[in-house]
């Protein structure tokens, strides 16, 4: 069993832009797969939570779907970025969860594979920016 000091405990949900406290006190732990042992502790989140998650989404839409390409593409970068930077931190994570299985480099090689849709994303909306693309809604 990981130490107190080894165990990262989450009290928050991300809902509406914000990070908030979930409406049930129940928790879930974050369990190494390879050796079994509790990495981290969540909250499990509620039906309530689900559905304040839903509106939130819901009533960002209109105003994101307005949105120009340019401002999205500069989130997607932003989103990128923060990523990149973070990026030991959630290697060093995926190592201890995977660590029967290549270890930090090998992890490190999958948070900068897994970067590379935003690179993508932004390359494509560079690239038809004059174009008028569908809405779909």
């Amino acid at each position: 069993m990981a130490t107190a000091a080894e165990v990262q405990v989450r009290d928050k949900i991300f809902i509406g832009g914000e990070w908030v406290d979930s409406t049930g006190a129940e928790r879930l732990d974050v369990v190494n797969s390879t050796t079994e042992e509790t990495m981290g502790t969540i909250p499990a989140g509620t039906a309530e939570d689900a559905g304040r998650a839903v509106l939130a989404a819901r009533g960002a839409f209109d105003a994101w779907s307005q949105t120009p390409r340019e401002e999205r593409a500069g989130y997607l970068s932003a989103i990128s970025a923060g990523l990149g930077e973070r990026s030991d931190e959630i290697a060093a994570t995926i190592a201890r969860m995977r660590d029967d299985f290549g270890g930090f480099e090998h992890a490190s090689l999958q948070v900068n594979f897994n970067l590379m849709p935003f690179d993508a994303a932004l390359a494509s909306m560079r690239l038809f920016a004059r174009e008028v693309m569908p809405r779909f809604a």
